[in-house]
C-alpha cells in the first residue's frame, strides 16, 4: 500500500479540514475506496481515539484491498454531541467528491461507501439519506463532481433526535442550543441523518452494533431499523453479541460479513 497524507476538501474560515487516504500500490485493476470520519475532532489519527475505540475499520479495509481514507471530522473540537447542519453535509460531501476525484491517480474506480461510529457515525448515514439533496453540494473543493456513494457502514451512534428515550441526558443539552422540541421541531429534524430519509436507499446499508451498549445507543440502532424495513430500504443487520460497549465491533462474525459487504459494493465487476 502507498499513503497520500493531507489532501484538503474544505477550507473553512478558522479550519482546513483533510484527510488521509490508504490505496494499494499499482493494482492490477482499480479498487472502490472506504471513507471514515474520525470520531476524534483534534486529529483524524489520533491513537487514543482509535486503541480506546478498538477502530481498525480501515486498516482492515486496506488488507482487504480497498482504498481507506480517515477524514477530519466536520466539528472541530471540543466536540459537544452537535453536528450543525447545514455545515456538516457541505462538508463530507466535500469529502467524498475529493476522493472521488484522486481515483484516476491512484487506481480507484470511483465507489465509495461511507463508515462511520460514534461521532461519525451520523456523517455516514448522511451521506446516503442526502443522495437526492442537491442543496448540499457546490461547497468545499471539487464543487462540480459526484457526491454520491454506494452504500454505507453505520455502527453505534445517533441517527435522529425526533425519537430519544425520555431520560436521554443529551435532551436538556439540546433543548438549550435548538429550543424544545415541541415547538422547534423542524430544527430538531433538520440535525437527525435519518430524517432527511423519505423513500428506499438506492444502495444497501451494512449496520452493527454491540448488544452491551447503552440503552440510548441501542434505541437509536433499533429506530434506524424500523425505519429502513418500513421504506422498504435494504440493509444488513449483524450485531456483536460480545459485551463490548461502546466500541467497535470485532467479532469474526461481524467482520466476516463486513468485507462481504464491502466487496458487493466497491467492487467494479458488480
Amino acid at each position: 500500500c502507498r499513503l497520500k497524507r493531507d489532501v484538503v476538501y474544505y477550507r473553512d474560515t478558522d479550519r482546513i479540514l483533510a484527510m488521509d487516504i490508504i490505496y494499494p500500490s499499482k493494482p492490477k485493476t482499480p479498487v472502490g475506496a472506504v471513507i471514515e470520519f474520525s470520531c476524534d475532532n483534534a486529529n483524524r489519527m489520533s491513537n487514543f481515539s482509535l486503541g480506546f475505540c478498538t477502530d481498525a475499520l480501515l486498516p482492515g479495509a486496506a488488507s482487504e484491498g480497498f482504498a481507506a481514507a480517515m477524514a477530519d471530522h466536520p466539528v472541530a473540537e471540543p466536540y459537544k454531541g452537535f453536528d450543525a447542519m447545514p455545515g456538516c453535509a457541505w462538508k463530507i460531501k466535500a469529502a467524498v467528491r475529493t476522493l472521488r476525484a484522486e481515483s484516476s491517480a491512484l487506481g480507484l474506480n470511483g465507489r465509495i461507501v461511507p463508515a462511520g461510529f460514534s461521532r461519525g457515525s451520523g456523517m455516514a448515514l448522511m451521506l446516503a439519506t442526502t443522495m437526492d439533496h442537491p442543496e448540499f453540494d457546490h461547497h468545499g473543493e471539487h464543487s462540480d463532481g459526484e457526491s454520491t456513494v454506494q452504500g454505507g457502514v453505520i455502527l453505534s451512534g445517533r441517527c435522529t433526535y425526533l425519537d430519544l428515550l425520555p431520560g436521554d441526558k443529551m435532551i436538556p443539552r439540546y433543548e438549550k442550543t435548538w429550543g424544545s422540541r415541541a415547538l422547534h421541531a423542524n430544527v430538531w429534524r433538520d440535525q437527525g441523518a435519518l430524517d432527511y430519509l423519505d423513500h428506499a436507499l438506492p444502495v444497501p446499508l451494512f449496520i452493527s452494533i454491540s448488544l452491551s451498549e447503552s440503552p440510548d445507543a441501542l434505541h437509536q440502532m433499533e429506530v434506524l431499523r424500523r425505519r429502513l424495513t418500513e421504506l422498504r430500504s435494504p440493509f444488513v443487520y449483524v450485531p456483536e453479541p460480545e459485551p463490548r460497549g461502546h466500541r467497535v465491533p470485532i467479532d469474526p462474525t461481524v467482520l466476516s460479513s463486513l468485507f462481504d459487504y464491502l466487496h458487493q459494493q466497491l467492487d467494479a465487476a458488480r
